[in-house]
């Protein structure tokens, strides 16, 4: 069973309405509160990963939301505020508007990196963290790498998708470049071959994935920021993610020297990792969750 419902959040010219779905747990009321922070940016929102990720009300409340500027939340005409610091306060707002306390929150890909921003600022906020095929740096290199590598192994131009990958930073918003991506990189996301119909079930707003692509997205990096982060943290990665490469979650997690970090790699997962290896997923994730409590003091 599931509520959706609206919520105030933002001061003046920047309050906006935020929509979000909840799933209630299963397992009573005293379960811990997931806050979902969908992928995209801009080309996705919460329907996208409501199937798996609602599976977890077995062992906690499930909350989904939309940022702003995506789905059916507000801030479609506030393009100032498409950005990864604006989203990152926005979490510690939403939560607050809703009274939520020490939520576990799980950021998956872009998610990943308004979780980062909203822990890294708001250390002493979040009970606990989930990052999903994400990391702390877009590392150009790396991800040439991995998806010239795999598209190797599937009888494709490897030269052709790493140069494709690497131009991407070079004509950041150019909208030729971004549909040879979504052409030639996105099918190699999974060992399922990523589908662009998957992305119906969302209300796009490619505007922001333009403005994000062009400004934000190849020049973030929160290594030096990670030290902050003293929640604990699960981070999850695929072998087979050639857009998250696990060698940079890797570098991430050993950036935080503050936190209790579980990391792991899934083998023979790709982005998502659940596409892949859906048990082994769930597995992990309900037991990081259930151990919550027993580290509680």
């Amino acid at each position: 069973m599931s509520t959706t419902n609206s919520v105030m959040i933002g001061k003046k010219e920047k309050a906006v309405k935020i929509f979000y779905k909840v799933f209630e747990a299963e397992a009573g009321i005293n379960a811990p509160t997931i806050i979902f922070l969908h992928g995209g940016p801009g080309l996705a929102d919460h329907n996208l990963y409501v199937p798996f990720w609602s599976q977890l009300k077995d062992v906690a409340r499930v909350i989904f939301f939309d940022m702003r500027g995506h789905g059916q939340s507000e801030g479609w005409d506030q393009p100032d505020t498409w950005n990864l610091k604006q989203w990152g306060t926005d979490v510690y707002e939403f939560c607050n508007a809703l009274d939520i306390e020490k939520p576990i929150v799980v950021g998956f890909s872009f998610g990943g990196w308004v979780a980062l921003d909203y822990a890294t600022r708001y250390p002493d906020h979040p009970g606990a963290l989930i990052l999903c095929n994400t990391e702390a740096k877009n590392d150009f290199e790396a991800r040439a790498k991995a998806y010239k590598q795999k598209a190797i192994a599937r009888g494709q131009d490897g030269d052709l998708v790493a140069k494709i990958v690497k131009n991407l930073a070079v004509n950041a918003g150019d909208p030729e470049t971004s549909e040879l991506y979504l052409k030639h990189c996105a099918p190699l996301f999974s060992e399922k071959p990523f589908r662009l119909e998957e992305l119906d079930v969302c209300k796009q707003n490619e505007a922001v994935w333009m403005k994000f692509d062009k400004e934000e997205q190849y020049q973030f990096d929160y290594h030096d920021q990670l030290n902050m982060i003293v929640a604990p943290t699960l981070v999850i990665s695929g072998s087979e993610d050639p857009e998250h490469p696990s060698i940079c979650a890797k570098k991430m997690v050993s950036k935080m020297t503050s936190a209790n970090v579980r990391f792991e790699i899934i083998v023979g997962a790709g982005d998502p990792v659940y596409a892949d290896k859906p048990e082994e997923t769930l597995r992990i994730l309900r037991d990081f969750i259930t151990n919550l409590a027993k580290q509680q003091p």
